[in-house]
C-alpha cells in the first residue's frame, strides 16, 4: 500500500515543472528537439522545509527512510502527487526543542 507524506512544508514551498525533451546538437548551432517519451513534463518539489519538534522531525525522517525505494503520495496545494525523495535530506537543530528538515521530492512517472 502506498503511504502518504502527511506533513505540510513551510510557506514558500514551490513546484517546478521540467520539460522532458531530448536535444541533439547537429553542429553550427543547429539542434533537433524531441519528446523523451510519452510524458511531456515531470514535477519537482525542491528544497522543501519543515520545522517541528525533534520527535516529529524524527517521525518524518523515519518515513523518508522507510520509503527510500518505494514512491509515496505528497499533497501539494490540494493536489496529490506520486513522488520519491530526490537526493539527500538534512536536519538542522534550531534550539528550544525544534529542528528543521530540508528535503526535495520528484514526481514518479508510472
Amino acid at each position: 500500500m502506498i503511504e502518504t507524506f502527511k506533513w505540510c512544508p513551510l510557506l514558500g514551498a514551490s513546484k517546478e515543472t521540467e520539460d522532458l525533451i531530448d536535444i541533439i546538437s547537429l553542429g553550427d548551432g543547429v539542434e533537433q528537439r524531441q519528446d523523451k517519451g510519452l510524458r511531456k513534463t515531470v514535477e519537482k518539489f525542491p528544497d522543501l522545509k519543515f520545522i517541528a519538534k525533534k520527535a516529529e522531525i524524527k517521525e518524518m525522517t523515519a518515513f523518508l527512510l522507510r520509503n527510500r525505494i518505494s514512491p509515496f503520495q505528497f499533497d501539494f496545494d490540494g493536489e496529490l502527487f506520486l513522488v520519491r525523495k530526490d537526493g539527500p535530506h538534512k536536519v538542522v537543530p534550531k534550539g528550544a526543542g525544534l529542528s528543521e528538515l530540508s528535503v526535495s521530492f520528484i514526481e514518479v512517472v508510472r
